[in-house]
């Protein structure tokens, strides 16, 4: 992460990665794009979309998609910069614990809500104004936590690693497999076992535990690095 972003400052408001050009194009807009793009990967799955089956969608030819959009690379980006600000933090209120909570579910509920685009929030991180924009209010709750800007670094990689995996885990158990395994239950008892518990359980009850814990550790951790320089 480069300086720039270290710096603790009012977060910015996020804005689109993709700027709509000023003269229209009939009735397509940049941000119309960007909603059928999202409904359509929503509908048949991420490595179906195609700007060709995209245009088809929205009735029109492929290349009026370019005038908005220079290659699907830069679409997919924008479709990043929607979900993440949708999964900005509405209220950030509150002290660092629950700002870092509320954000953290904000994200995973938008993930669960598009699951076939969950991968996209994981992988393209860095590139967009509203990651940067979410990246820099987690930051901010560090930096009010206590932490200095090396373990505020470390420790947001690794609140990232959590809930992204925690959005990538339930957002795949909400498209099964069309036929589930059969699993012996002489070799892996304990599992079978698990199995009911698990369907019985909600996402928001294993989040809520992993989060806390997380949270929990970040308080830790900004407590000893105080007890250090106390000592120095």
């Amino acid at each position: 992460m480069s300086s720039r972003y270290q710096q603790s400052r009012p977060s910015p408001a996020p804005r689109a990665v993709t700027t709509p050009k000023t003269k229209p194009l009939g009735r397509l807009t940049a941000e119309r794009i960007i909603l059928a793009a999202v409904e359509f990967v929503d509908r048949e799955g991420l490595d179906k979309l195609t700007t060709r089956a995209l245009a088809k969608d929205l009735d029109v030819e492929a290349m009026a998609l370019y005038y908005y959009f220079k290659s699907k690379d830069a679409l997919l980006d924008a479709i990043t910069d929607w979900l993440e600000r949708q999964a900005g933090a509405r209220d950030t209120s509150g002290d660092w614990r629950a700002r870092l909570h509320t954000m953290a579910t904000a994200q995973i509920t938008t993930a669960l809500a598009h699951p076939r685009l969950a991968p996209l929030m994981a992988s393209r991180r860095g590139r967009t104004d509203a990651v940067f924009a979410n990246n820099e209010m987690a930051l901010q709750c560090l930096k009010d936590a206590g932490l200095e800007s090396i373990e505020r670094v470390i420790w947001l990689q690794i609140y990232a690693a959590q809930v992204n995996g925690l959005a990538l885990y339930f957002s795949a158990a909400r498209t099964p497999p069309a036929e589930p395994p059969e699993i012996d239950s002489i070799h892996f008892p304990l599992v079978v076992e698990a199995i009911p518990v698990m369907r019985r359980l909600e996402p928001q009850d294993v989040v809520r535990t992993g989060l806390e814990t997380l949270i929990d550790g970040i308080e830790k951790a900004a407590k000893q690095a105080s007890s250090s320089a106390a000592l120095a």
